[in-house]
């Protein structure tokens, strides 16, 4: 016990390095993990007493004494709005900020996130030690595609290549094409990026020369297991999916070998699912730990989600986020029906060959009606059977949006464009856009 906690506190000075990280961390009881993420949030939670505007507000409010918080069900009165940060930003900042990044999110203004460097700095050690949990090295050489403008995971990946002391070619988000060509030049044998670049980029390869690559590792957005298979079969190795966000300061967490759930920092935050439905799926709190210039407390992300303690195959301690199953204000209600658009028709839409990863979903009424209109990709010749397999998947795989369709609760359109039309240069694709309210308001 004395010799985990040394190398424990070694790892929180940032005195040891990834590999000696990644094999004490799977020795390490999860008693102390929770233990030091106790004692890591009664800190916090003082230091916000201090020096946060908004936080010394919401205790008041709430009338919770920040020197009586021994755990996180201390704060349960306090949950953190995505409009607060919006329109408050300043509010939350603690210290002198040294560098912001901003989110890139598909819906409403920006959020401007503020970090020290030494929080930057820790972060990018998260993911240096991540490239040990998949095998690399520094001999490795990685290539770099995120976005650097304004963004946060373009500067944070450079930035722990250099830590891990490997050799990175920083990108940016470029045309697939532009880094396929450089790919053997400079022997590339790591690829990181947004999954919907880095498809663009396997399909290019898959159509010339495959090029094997020891990983590929993916975050920002999702990427549908058909996908992810068939990016692993052209490259040749395993691809790896990150989750995080610009508010995490990068990665919340990552999966391992397994690829079965994103491992979570725990000693860096606490994360919380509130209000779990019957499949343990519920909206994702943050709360940060060491953070000095803009920490949150039961932060909504407002990503909807289910996670784990049960320990991973890996011997790793750490909480899983098992499954990310969209955003809060994705789940949506038509005909009767409470579900997850996204999720339901990036299923099946999945066993449609004709037609693209990328859709988009608008629900809006047309007199006594709603509709929801499916806005699809494909360049295939007869569409009418494209639709016609759309449908049938839908019945299959989605029996309950089927059924109310049938029964004529809503009405269901499909409109085909053309491939690599709706993302167009955007990072994301807003894949559900609800008009309704907007109407009802207008009427």
């Amino acid at each position: 016990m004395k010799t985990i906690k040394k190398n424990l506190k070694k790892y929180l000075r940032h005195k040891a390095g990834p590999e000696q990280i990644s094999a004490v961390s799977r020795l390490i009881p999860r008693s102390v993990l929770l233990k030091t993420q106790r004692d890591n949030l009664i800190r916090q939670v003082r230091y916000c007493a201090e020096k946060s505007a908004y936080y010394r507000e919401q205790f008041a409010e709430h009338g919770i004494d920040p020197l009586k918080v021994r755990g996180i069900e201390d704060l349960a009165a306090i949950e953190t709005p995505n409009k607060a940060v919006v329109e408050r930003p300043y509010d939350f900042v603690c210290c002198p900020p040294q560098i912001a990044f901003e989110t890139t999110g598909t819906k409403g203004r920006n959020k401007k996130i503020f970090f020290t460097n030494g929080e930057v700095n820790r972060a990018t050690s998260h993911i240096a030690l991540s490239f040990t949990l998949y095998g690399l090295t520094p001999a490795d050489r990685f290539v770099n595609s995120y976005n650097f403008s304004f963004w946060v995971p373009g500067v944070l990946h450079q930035k722990a290549c250099e830590k891990f002391e490997a050799f990175c070619l920083p990108a940016s988000k470029v045309a697939p094409a532009e880094i396929y060509d450089r790919l053997e030049f400079y022997k590339i044998n790591v690829l990181m990026g947004y999954p919907s670049l880095l498809v663009r980029l396997t399909e290019m390869a898959d159509a010339n020369k495959r090029i094997p690559m020891k990983a590929v590792l993916c975050s920002s957005e999702p990427l549908p297991e058909r996908l992810r298979e068939y990016m692993q079969e052209v490259w040749g190795c395993k691809v790896y999916m990150g989750y995080g966000g610009t508010e995490y300061c990068g990665g919340a967490g990552g999966e391992c070998i397994h690829q079965n759930g994103y491992h979570l920092n725990e000693m860096d935050q606490i994360v919380e699912i509130k209000d779990p439905d019957e499949n343990g799926i519920g909206e994702i709190l943050l709360t940060t730990l060491n953070r000095e210039c803009m920490p949150l407390i039961r932060y909504n992300i407002g990503d909807l989600g289910r996670m784990t303690t049960e320990r991973c195959k890996c011997g790793l301690p750490t909480a899983r986020i098992m499954e990310i199953a969209g955003r809060r204000d994705e789940k949506a209600t038509i005909g009767s029906m409470d579900f997850l658009p996204v999720k339901a028709f990036d299923e099946l839409l999945g066993h449609v060959p004709q037609v693209t990863e990328d859709f988009q979903l608008k629900a809006y009424w047309e007199g006594r009606y709603q509709i929801m209109e499916l806005f699809y990709e494909s360049d295939a010749g007869d569409q009418d059977q494209v639709q016609n397999a759309i449908v049938a998947s839908m019945k299959e795989y989605s029996p309950d949006i089927y059924k109310n369709y049938m029964l004529d609760m809503y009405k269901f359109r499909m409109t085909c464009v053309p491939p690599r039309s709706l993302r167009g240069d955007n990072v994301k694709l807003n894949r559900w856009v609800d008009i309704r309210r907007q109407q009802e308001k207008d009427m």
